[in-house]
């Protein structure tokens, strides 16, 4: 075997399986299972150890060959006479799992890591918006088809609230999110509700860093533009609530360009 393989791997790959499979036992676990579906031959005990070795996982043959048998009964691996162990098709679908595991927990972290705003407060808030707009306008259409009397209401009631924090002249920072936010929910798209949460949080920390967005003195147009929106959805309107929707963000993105200039 070449062991060189295992170079492949790098210290962010460990750390992340590390985040994963807390248990000493899950981690060698994965990273046995792994090295034998890179392969795809028959490995033995002191070859899978100078893999491991080379990932700083100090662990005798003995207790790699603890774990295969383990393995072994779990249906994961089988021995090929005298010549060592490969996977089944189990351990094949296993080892992939894992992987997904590991995957979807570094993309998540990513997601998030993306999501934080940089120094230029303004110009990242005009990269989030039309990250906004992209999602909002596809949720928006399946909301009008898929939106629960539920939904409806609990939309109606964020509207009333905007409404009740402009009339107030209260701080518009963050204000109108809430409405945004359950249209997304409506669409029954969790993934794309995931998604806008994360933006709709730091939007909001942006927006009460930045108190001079000119997006503020708008307030009241865009309640105003929210009930237009409300009732586009009310009508189960796919066509004129996306419309709606997708000029309501190209407003927004140009007066934040204007404060950016």
């Amino acid at each position: 075997m070449d062991v060189g393989m295992t170079e492949m791997i790098t210290q962010d790959d460990i750390n992340n399986a590390k985040a994963v499979f807390s248990l000493q036992s899950e981690l060698m676990e994965y990273l046995l299972l792994k090295i034998m579906h890179s392969l795809q031959e028959p490995i033995g005990s002191l070859t899978l150890k100078i893999a491991l070795d080379k990932w700083g996982f100090n662990v005798g043959t003995a207790t790699i060959g603890r774990s295969l048998k383990i393995m072994d009964s779990y249906g994961y691996t089988y021995q090929v006479a005298n010549k060592g162990r490969m996977l089944t098709d189990m351990g094949v679908q296993k080892v992939q799992h894992m992987q997904n595991l590991v995957t979807e927990r570094n993309l998540g972290l990513k997601i998030v890591e993306a999501s934080k705003a940089r120094k230029d407060n303004i110009s990242d808030l005009i990269d989030l918006m039309v990250a906004r707009k992209t999602i909002e306008c596809q949720a928006i259409r399946l909301a009008a088809a898929k939106a629960e009397e539920k939904d409806l209401k609990e939309i109606n009631w964020a509207l009333m609230q905007h409404r009740m924090i402009v009339d107030r002249k209260l701080s518009p920072a963050g204000a109108g999110l809430d409405f945004h936010i359950m249209i997304v929910r409506a669409s029954k798209n969790r993934f794309m509700e995931a998604v806008v949460k994360l933006l709709a949080y730091e939007e909001r920390n942006i927006e009460f860093k930045t108190l001079k967005l000119s997006t503020f003195a708008h307030a009241a147009a865009y309640v105003d533009k929210h009930r237009e929106i409300f009732d586009a959805l009310m009508a189960r309107d796919a066509d004129n609530a996306e419309r709606l929707m997708s000029e309501h963000f190209d407003n927004m993105i140009d007066t934040l360009i204007l404060d950016l200039k």
